[in-house]
Parts: structure tokens; sequence; C-alpha cells
């Protein structure tokens, strides 16, 4: 039986082998926690603390300010190593919540009469205070100067960033000299390397913890960043900062000022130039797209208490799923309840004004952020839609919602929409003039839209855009036509099968999703229509099957020429000539593509 604080360590099943000689023992024990051995010269009581009674020597400050043991010095001197299956036993032994699905494996030497150490941690993968550690490796050794210490592992999980931390420093005195290296992997790669003193004191009873910095490092992306030299420092619900800063040339962050629960107390946070897209990645937000540089000013009360929080910002070139949307000014509020309350809008040169009013729940992880549009540009499409748009030249008026929890944002709106868009496999740039464009959960819907080509034909647009939670982005669109431009590719470019100029009246229907896109049509060619089709060249459209001529009058049939009447001789007949058939010839002919 082990004794900790007031609770006594039971084991089930346990295999012990030991010796108790006159200066030194041995101990090896199997157990359902896992394995132990232990050589030298050890009180069994004491095991528990020694460990912790040579990191006293050296952090006094912190390891004995609560002791979780009678901290009486003793003389253990001895060698260990050490598997743990199961963490329940080291958990109840050092008051601890520790979880890992795979062994933790330590070993090491201790001698507390010298206060010396020499300790090796690994663990694959274990969580902690609700973080998941994985490739844990901590060293620490005894020098003449004090203990070295390395640390290096990846933190993972979804309650923060993906961080790889590489560290060293040395111990002595109540004070750490530390390196730290760490990445942050994302879409906006961060990483740096800080230099730092931390000294541990303390003040009307109170653990004090005061850092230095030293000149270092951070890159965020290609950009790199230096860190000043500043003092910061720590005691029961105080932060003072003394003008911590991260610059270069162009861009910075500085804080200053105090924090307590004096609600006249503040930090002042000034930045300029603040790539957005690396805030959203600190904050693991991808739901959506944001990119800009930020600058203003914010200021914190009462971290401690009832934390309250107000910026003032403004973002350039601003840009929603990479569409343009100007200048973003913004008044942001956080309350002590965990909601960020947004007042903004954005600017463009050409009058376009978008108003962003709502909230984010961080708390709840939940967004509710109405958005109203004045000509507001809607180039961000082209991230969706890219598959078959571009050149999306489009204005919208109404209201938009971005709303749901923040892992599946939804949209719902009522909006209408004026300008032109390029429609790829049609070749073809379409007018939309007053289009009514209704949003729900999951869905975009055209509701009988009237679209015109540059040469003023019309066709009627209705079925919508399909998502879930704006991934998995699908369309299922049906155009109805009258003498609509259709086919627009008057000349032969690269290996295609056919080009030509098609104006048509009847059904086209366009379905697909990212990469791939279908089109069904049935439609029956108008004046100055023509195709070229060459059946020579084989490509994915090459099966010659793909387009079939129907209800062929026999009096067009007889018109034709005797070359071309080979092509055309019956219903169905695909056409094979590479050469043009003539206009006359595709008015009375009814086409179905698929």
């Amino acid at each position: 039986m082990l004794y900790g604080d007031k609770e006594n360590i039971n084991l089930d099943h346990i295999n012990v082998v030991m010796n108790n000689g006159l200066i030194t023992k041995s101990l090896k024990a199997k157990t359902d926690f896992g394995e132990i051995d232990i050589n030298g010269q050890y009180n069994y009581q004491s095991l528990p603390q020694s460990i912790i009674s040579v990191l006293g020597h050296y952090l006094p400050s912190i390891i004995n300010q609560h002791p979780n043991y009678h901290m009486v010095k003793d003389r253990n001197a001895y060698t260990f190593s050490l598997k743990l299956n199961n963490t329940q036993l080291i958990n109840q032994l050092l008051k601890t919540s520790i979880i890992s699905p795979y062994p933790i494996v330590a070993s090491g030497a201790i001698n507390e009469g010298r206060n010396e150490i020499k300790l090796s941690l690994d663990a694959a993968d274990l969580t902690y205070a609700g973080q998941q550690l994985q490739n844990l490796s901590i060293d620490i050794s005894t020098l003449s100067e004090g203990l070295l210490a390395r640390l290096s592992g990846e933190r993972k999980g979804a309650k923060g960033p993906h961080l790889i931390v590489n560290a060293e420093g040395l111990i002595k005195n109540n004070t750490i000299s530390s390196d730290v290296n760490f990445q942050i992997p994302g879409h906006t790669a961060l990483s740096g390397d800080i230099n730092s003193i931390v000294e541990f004191t303390h003040h009307n009873g109170d653990l004090e913890t005061q850092l230095h910095f030293n000149p270092s490092k951070i890159n965020i992306d290609t950009i790199t960043l230096n860190v000043l030299p500043s003092d910061l420092s720590y005691r029961r619900n105080n932060l003072n900062i003394s003008h911590f800063e991260i610059s270069n040339r162009n861009q910075h962050l500085i804080a200053n000022g105090v924090t307590s629960g004096n609600m006249n107390d503040s930090i002042t946070i000034k930045f300029k130039e603040i790539d957005v897209p690396y805030i959203l990645d600190l904050a693991n937000f991808h739901s959506v797209e944001f990119s800009g540089t930020a600058s203003g000013t914010a200021s914190i009360k009462s971290f401690f208490h009832q934390p309250k929080m107000e910026a003032n910002l403004e973002v350039h070139n601003f840009k929603f799923e990479k569409g343009d949307m100007g200048t973003l000014y913004a008044n942001v509020n956080y309350d002590k309840e965990g909601k960020i309350d947004i007042d903004a809008h954005t600017d463009t040169d050409d009058g376009a004004l978008t108003e962003i009013k709502g909230y984010v729940d961080i708390k709840n992880s939940y967004i509710n952020l109405p958005i109203y549009a004045h000509n507001t540009h809607l180039s961000f499409l082209k991230t969706f839609c890219d598959s078959f748009m571009d050149k999306i030249k489009l204005r919208a008026n109404g209201w938009c919602k971005v709303v749901g929890p923040l892992s599946d944002v939804n949209l719902e709106g009522d909006m209408e929409a004026n300008g032109n868009v390029y429609i790829k496999p049609t070749g073809t740039t379409y007018d939309l003039m007053r289009g009514r464009i209704r949003i729900i959960p999951n869905e975009i819907i055209f509701a009988n839209d009237t679209i015109t080509d540059p040469y003023g034909h019309i066709g009627i647009v209705t079925g919508g855009l399909h998502h879930n939670s704006l991934r998995h982005l699908t369309y299922d669109i049906n155009v109805e036509a009258q003498n609509l431009l259709a086919y627009n590719f008057p000349k032969h470019l690269g290996k295609e099968s056919f080009w030509g100029i098609v104006y048509a009246t009847g059904n086209c229907h366009i379905k697909g999703g990212p990469g791939t896109t279908t089109l069904d049509v049935e439609m029956k060619p108008c004046k100055n229509t023509f195709i070229t089709y060459n059946d020579a060249t084989t490509n994915d459209a090459g099966t010659n099957n793909f387009i079939h001529w129907l209800n062929t009058p026999k009096d067009s049939i007889e018109s034709i020429s005797s070359e071309t009447n080979e092509t055309l001789s019956v219903p169905k007949k695909t056409i094979s000539s590479p050469r043009p058939i003539s206009n006359l010839d595709l008015q009375t002919y009814l086409v179905t593509c698929t």
C-alpha cells in the first residue's frame, strides 16, 4: 500500500521482487497499472515527493507554495524506470487527471541530498486539462548552472489551433531563462522563436510572476515581426503590461496598461495592418473565408472578473470568399456572457454599401449575423460556382443572414440581383435584371429570373444552388430559352470536337458540382446558328453520339447537298461533317445534347 495525501493507493494485482540490503534497495513490480524498477537508497513513503523536492530547490516559490505532501527533506538517491499502462495511479498520487491510450514511459536518477535530477519522459498521446498532447518529450538534467530542461510536443484537437513546440530552458533561483521555438500550421502559417526570462516571487503572500521578453522574432507566412524588449507582471487577478510590442516596418501590435477588478483599469491594444486570416487561424474559425488587413484600437477591462472588451477597427482590402467587399469599418464589443456584438459596414469606391449587425456567441459557438446589402458586389459567388461561372459582375440589394453553430454555418435571406455573369459552358455573358434570389438553409433559389444575351434575347432561369452548411456545393439550374445565345464558341480552339454559334429555343438543364458540369439540352436552333463538328478528333466529347437531329422534315433533307445529306439522311444521325452546316439547314431541326 502506498500513502498519498489523505488517500491510500490500493493495487489489486501486483507481482513484486524486492531486495532490502544494508545500503541499497531494489524493487521490481508489475501491476495492472504498469511496470516500475527502482534501485538505490530510498524510503517508500517519501518516494512520490522526491522529484518534487528536488524541483522545489530550484523553483521554491512555485513548488512549495501549496504542497500536496508533507515535504520533509529525505536522502533518497536512486535510479528508476517506469512504464504506465494506466494513469489511475499517477492521477491519485499527483492529484491530476491525465488520460492516455498509450503507455507513458519515464526513466531517470534522483539524489535529494545533492538536489540532482536526471529525468526523461515520453508520451505518444495524452490528454490533460482537456488538451490533447502528442509526441510529448521532457528531459531534465542537473548542471552546475542549474536545471536544464528540454520540452517538445504537439497540441492537437478541436479546442484550439495545432501547435508544435520545441523549448529549452535553464532553471535556477526562482527564474527560468528559456528559448521557445513554435509553429502553428494553418491557412496562414505562424512560427517564431521567443527568448524570455521568467521570475517568480511572493507579494503579500501571493505568487507574482514577472516576465521579460528579450528581442525575438515571429513569422506570419512570409512576413517577419520583431518582438521588442518588454515586461509583463501578474499576481492574483492583476495583469500589468509595460509596452509589449510586436512590429516590423509596416505592421505592429502594441499593448499597454493594467487590468484588475477595478473598472477604471484597462489594457489598451493598438494594431496596424494585422492579417485577418492569421486572427481567424488563432480562433480556429474556418467555416467561411475572410481576408484583409486590420488596423485600430481595443481596450480590455476587468479581465479576471467581468471581462469587457471594446474595439474599433478598419479592415482594408476586406474580402469574403475572395470577393472584394471594399473597406470594413467595425465596432466590436465583448461582454461577460461570452458574446461578441458586431456593428459594421463595408464601403467600396463605386458606392456599394453592406451593413453587418449581429453577434458571435463564443461561449455557445453560435453566430447570428444579419447582412443588409445596398448594391453589394457578389463576386464572392465565384468561390462556390467556379465550375460554371466567371467574370461575375452582379450586385445585390436585400438581406442575408449568416446563422448557426460555428462548425455548421448556414445562410438565410431574400435578395434582388442585377448585373451580368459569364457562363463557361455556353461561352456567353448574360445580363440579369431584378433577379429574385431566395436563400433558405442549404439552398439558394432562383425564382423565374429573366436573363438576356448580348442581343437582348430572353431566357427564364429556375432552380438553384445546394450546399451542406456552405460545403459540398452542387447546382441544379434550368433555363427556358427564347432564341437565346446558348453556345458561343465561333472559332476552333484547342482540341475541341466542335465549335460554332447556336441561338436556340427550348430547355437547357445545367447540373453539377466542383469539377464537373453536365448539360442536358433539348432545343430548336434558330436563325444565324452554325456548328462545325470534326469527328476526326478524339476527346472526352467524341463518342459520336452526343448530338442527335430529330424531327427532320423530308423537304429539308432534299434541299441539302449530297455531301451534307449523307450526314443527316436519317433521324438521330450523328453530325460527322468537318465543315459547317448551313444556317438554313439547322433552322428546322431539334437538337438534343447529353
